[in-house]
């Protein structure tokens, strides 16, 4: 038997046309609008749940400092099933100058109020409306919470997410995939967009891009630091590599250029690999005909000779390359172990020997060797 056959590798998907499943669930029960077998776009409304009915209680003695009952009687200004507005004074006391107020933190309903002046507030909070967030065809439904659907179209993976989904259109910022697009390219044109700034950014990027208005962020690799000012942003964020600082993915690159001026889905959740969730841009196919030429990704199969994988580790940390020989043993490592592994060719004659641990296949992307890095 291989010893390739003995692991299962990390992966992502990186490809042009695949046919993908996605849950897509309220977060709480509610009500699903859609039926089995319909088609639905992107920012269809498919589940919707009702806003939560929320209990609120004030304790008027204890938050105007009245210590007599007559007081607190005195400072109230609503009354048991009065309907109150957002901001409205629900009592008071005090001089003029020295008044305090407490005040309903959103529209209720006055439910009860007790002889000690507490008053009980019943608030519901917002409705939660539920986007299909793909475009494609619904193929299950999840009673009261939610439909699983089916999409067609290009997928790309990639490591980090901010956990904001937008739609947009796709807008390449740059023309290779080692440039870095600088924050002066940003323009009001780009409002609504999603941008591919290439293979990082500059920390002013983030709020350049925010006052643009823009809807989202592909960058190939980001600084650890700059991760929490990521999570700030009001906008989708993506990276798709990790830390190093290697250029954009060719395989990714290519898909980004190839649907410059689409319309996509970029969804940047937070990674959870146990349940194989990664943050991802999807473009979805225009043709009904390509139903049939999508790949279904086979996941979770062992390294092949062929397979596009990308390096985890240094010297040659995010560089793409091809399998071209399972098995390969060169010696002992560093440490004194000798480590399985495989040939790996990024062209132009280079080419190393990599433990299988060390690699990442890009499941479903095409690389050409002969292309210029």
């Amino acid at each position: 038997m291989l010893v390739a056959e003995r692991y299962t590798p990390q992966e992502l998907i990186v490809a042009p046309l695949v046919r993908i499943q996605r849950e897509r669930l309220l977060s709480a029960p509610g009500l699903v609008l859609v039926q089995q077998g319909r088609t639905v776009q992107a920012n269809d409304v498919v589940a919707q749940m009702p806003g939560r009915r929320i209990l609120h209680m004030f304790d008027i003695a204890e938050m105007l400092g009245l210590k007599k009952l007559s007081a607190v009687k005195k400072a109230l200004r609503v009354q048991a099933d009065q309907l109150v507005e957002e901001g409205e004074i629900l009592a008071e006391a005090g001089s003029v100058i020295r008044r305090k107020r407490v005040r309903a933190p959103m529209r209720g309903r006055i439910l009860h109020i007790d002889p000690y002046g507490r008053i009980l507030l019943e608030t519901i909070g917002e409705e939660e409306n539920l986007r299909a967030g793909y475009r494609g065809k619904v193929i299950g439904l999840l009673p009261r919470y939610g439909i699983v659907i089916e999409a067609v179209g290009a997928l790309v993976q990639g490591w980090w997410g901010n956990g904001h989904t937008n739609i947009g259109v796709l807008r390449m910022g740059v023309k290779r995939p080692h440039e870095v697009m600088p924050s002066r390219r940003l323009e009001i044109g780009m409002r609504g967009m999603i941008i591919v700034a290439g293979r990082t950014v500059e920390p002013a990027f983030f709020e350049a891009a925010a006052q643009v208005g823009i809807r989202g962020l592909i960058v190939e690799t980001l600084r650890p630091d700059l991760l929490d000012v990521a999570r700030q942003m009001p906008y989708s964020v993506v990276v798709l590599g990790g830390f190093h600082r290697e250029p954009m993915a060719q395989p990714a690159f290519d898909i980004f250029s190839n649907y410059d001026g689409r319309e996509v889905i970029i969804n940047a959740v937070e990674p959870d690999s146990s349940e194989r969730k990664f943050p991802e841009i999807f473009i979805p196919s225009m043709r009904a005909e390509a139903r049939g030429d999508a790949l279904v990704p086979e996941l979770g199969r062992p390294f092949d000779v062929g397979d596009v994988v990308r390096v985890l580790t240094p010297p040659m940390m995010g560089r793409v390359g091809v399998i071209t020989e399972l098995d390969v043993n060169e010696g002992p490592t560093e440490t004194g172990l000798e480590v399985p592994g495989c040939r790996v060719s990024f062209g132009r004659g280079t080419e190393m020997v990599f433990p299988y641990a060390n690699l990442e296949r890009l499941t479903g992307a095409t690389l050409s060797l002969d292309q210029p890095e």
